[in-house]
Order: C-alpha cells, then structure tokens, then sequence
C-alpha cells in the first residue's frame, strides 16, 4: 500500500501544497424576529386590541417582581407526550458545574449543527431539553439533558425495494453497503428503480426507520465496493465536509492495460463534461483540479479471448484526493492505462465484465457523532477478481511475450 499524502486541488508539476481547511460552520445563525407589535391607537375601542398577548415575552427589567418573565429560566415547559426513537436524537449532558448556557451556542460548539440543522431543528420543534420542548433562545442549565430530534419531518418518494444488499457497518446514523456492479447507487432519469438507494429504503423502514436515504458516497453503477449512505441530515453535512480533507480516504482498485511507468505516482488533470454529452469527462485544460495518486500492487498477463493473445495488465491501487465525476477513469483513460471492461473510456469490452474494473475496497473516516474512526474493508468478491484469480496460472505461459514484471 503507498502511503496517503494529502495535496492541495491546484497542483502543478512542480508542487502540490497543502490543502486549506474550510470553517466547519460556514453559515451564520439568524434569530427568529417576532412579529411586529403596534400599540393600540384607538384606545376607545380596547376589545379590538389586547397589549399584552400571552405569547408576547418581555425581558425582566424590574427582578423585583417574580411573576415578570425571567430570562434564566427555561420557556414555558410542555410535556412531550409523544416522544420520537431516542435512537435518531444527538444529546449533550451539560455539566453539574458552571453556568447556563443558551442552547443555540451548545447546538454550534457541541454538538456542531449546521446553520441549517439549526433553523430546521426551531422550525419543527425538535428540541428538548430534560424531555421538555424548549428553544433555541433558552438556556440549559447545570444538569440538564439536551436532544436534538434528527429524524426527518417529511418521508422520502423513494419506492422501496426488497434487493437483496450485503452491510458492512450500520448504527443509528450511518449504514454503508458493499455494492454489487451492475446495480446505479440512487434513482436517476436511466434508472428509476432497482438501486442501491431503493434497496437500503427497504431495509431500513423494515427497522422501524421512517425518513430520507441520503447518499454521501456514489459509485459508478458499473464499479463495485463501499457506499456510504447517512440516515440524518446532520450526519450527511459533516461527512461531506469530511470528504474533502485527510480524514476522509477512499481507496480503489482497478486492472489496467499495460505497465504504469513509473510504478506509483500521482496524476494531476483538470476534468470537465465534455461538450455534446451529459456522461462524459475529458481532460482540459479549463476543467476543474483533478488528483489521483496510484500504485502498482501486480502486473500480469491476462489472456484476450477474442483473439487468444495475452495482454500485459496492471493490478492498481488508486487514492482520491479529489472526488470528480468518473476520474480514476479518465486519468487512467489519459495516461494509456484504460482499465480492463471501461467501454465508455477504453477500446472494447472484456469477457466476465459488466464495465470497467474498479473496485472501492477500503474506506476510513470519523464517525459525525461519537468522533471514532471507522475503517472498512469490503468483502464483496467483485468479478475483476474473479478474473485476476483465475488468470494467475498464465504469468509464466506467455514466454515470447515475457516482460519483466
């Protein structure tokens, strides 16, 4: 395995510095303005305005008098009579010492809500505090307990579909899947049903789950390996954020045609749509940074069984360090290594593959919510396996075609 080194998207033959961490929490929080409340001009007429409105809250300006609004204490407390699956809450224990704190400070520098999550969390009443409805206004006290109701307010359309898919991590905020090839990660104009996202849509609502599938990682339909789906919108923003610095690593694995000179190395393209197609992706000089890092694990002679002729392949190992839209295939396609099976990128389809022949086998990031590192490994057994196993016995076949491996 080569060693992860992290560089920054404008890279140049030269150097590659390092990347720039973006803020955590690049939206600002804007508090909920109450309505606007006019005196009453027409005093003869009191019914037709009351100015005081029990909804109306009014600091304390005079602590003389308790029966005024205190701003230490919580809002008025409502009893949650139907509570949700405590499974899909975040929850902060505040400590038995210090002072209060307003809840909306512990929602950003505790828990690290989103500006987003925030307003949606208000907006749905989906903060407690002690098993109380509260605001993000008041304040948690010494003691207290506070939750944030993650699950979604609306369900998803997606249609759920009993696929048969094998788990290689759930808990109650994540779920990542070792795909299959041949199967589209989530519903698309080509392929409304019969994916991945219709599959993990039934599995969970078969949990008891009531909510939307969202995707943090997306693989090719015809690329098998790790995908990762978040079960929380709070889970999905900071593994996305996640994604785009060094504690988020995806490695591939991919046959190649040919011999990569040198054995490892790092591949710096600009890619871009390439005009006339909504698929596919050239190298140009406009395009958006693009880095690959790859490394020569084998290289092997596999036998073409359309001719009978045996090609010199390459076992690769490939690092993302960025994440566009089919770029281990296109910097494979650009450096002459096309993988084997890739018709969309390489010259002709390969016997016992669906497409090409990549495979996301290892995946490693910090868990959103308890702050552990996870590491995957993927067991699926993916048909370019099948095909590498199979064709080992024939390295030292081809001897007037030997080269040096």
């Amino acid at each position: 395995m080569m060693k992860q080194e992290k560089k920054d998207s404008h890279c140049t033959a030269e150097t590659v510095k390092k990347n720039k961490k973006e803020p955590i929490f690049p939206e600002k929080y804007e508090p909920n303005l109450t309505s606007k409340i006019v005196k009453n001009k027409n005093d003869a007429v009191p019914e037709k305005y009351d100015p005081t409105p029990p909804s109306k809250i009014v600091k304390n300006k005079n602590p003389a008098n308790p029966e005024k609004y205190d701003p230490t204490r919580p809002s008025e407390i409502v009893k949650n009579k139907n509570p949700a699956n405590p499974d899909s809450f975040l929850t902060w224990h505040a400590s038995t010492e210090g002072q209060p704190r307003n809840i909306i400070e512990v929602l950003k520098h505790e828990l690290h809500c989103s500006g987003t999550m925030i307003r949606r969390l208000r907006q749905a009443g989906m903060l407690f505090v002690d098993g109380n409805i509260a605001r993000v206004v008041d304040k948690i006290h010494p003691g207290s307990i506070l939750q944030a109701n993650l699950s979604d307010t609306v369900t998803t359309l997606l249609v759920a579909e009993n696929i048969p898919i094998q788990i290689l991590f759930e808990d109650d905020t994540l779920i990542a899947i070792d795909k299959e090839d041949r199967i589209a990660v989530h519903p698309s104009s080509i392929y409304r049903s019969g994916t991945l996202a219709n599959a993990v849509a039934y599995h969970m609502q078969g949990s008891g789950f009531q909510g939307l599938v969202r995707p943090v990682t997306r693989l090719d339909r015809n690329t098998s390996g790790i995908t990762l789906f978040a079960k929380n919108a709070h889970a999905q923003y900071h593994l996305s954020k996640q994604a785009k610095n060094s504690t988020f690593i995806k490695k591939y694995l991919g046959l190649c045609l040919g011999k990569w000179e040198p054995a490892a190395g790092t591949i710096c393209l600009p890619l871009q749509r390439k005009p006339g197609s909504i698929i596919e992706r050239e190298v140009h000089a406009d395009g958006r940074p693009s880095i690959t890092h790859y490394q020569t694990v084998q290289t092997i002679f596999l036998k073409d069984e359309a001719n009978g002729e045996f090609l010199l392949c390459s076992l690769v190992e490939f690092v993302l360090e960025t994440g566009r839209t089919h770029q281990i295939r296109v910097h494979c396609q650009a450096s002459g290594h096309p993988l084997l099976g890739d018709t969309l990128y390489g010259d002709q389809p390969w016997p016992g593959l669906a497409g090409q022949a990549l495979h996301c086998h290892f995946l490693s990031f910090i868990h959103p919510v308890s702050g552990e590192k996870i590491t995957l490994h993927s067991k699926n057994t993916a048909p370019m396996f099948s095909l590498l196993y199979s064709s080992l016995p024939h390295v030292d076949e081809p001897s007037s075609n030997r080269q040096s491996l």
